[in-house]
């Protein structure tokens, strides 16, 4: 997920975006393309789950 904050942060785009963009370079397995959408999902999850109890 660093990678993809990092690319979130330099390019000036949303968390989907970044996201996407990362998962489109053809660099990453499918075993690590699959890691980066689970990650995704949890902090997701989380950050729900922190804006339902305030």
């Amino acid at each position: 997920m660093g990678c993809v904050a990092f690319l979130q942060h330099s390019q000036q785009v949303s968390l989907y975006d970044a996201r996407k963009q990362m998962l489109e370079l053809d660099i990453w397995t499918q075993e690590e393309k699959d890691a980066i959408s689970e990650s995704h999902l949890i902090m997701m999850s989380d950050f729900r789950n922190d804006e339902s109890e305030e």
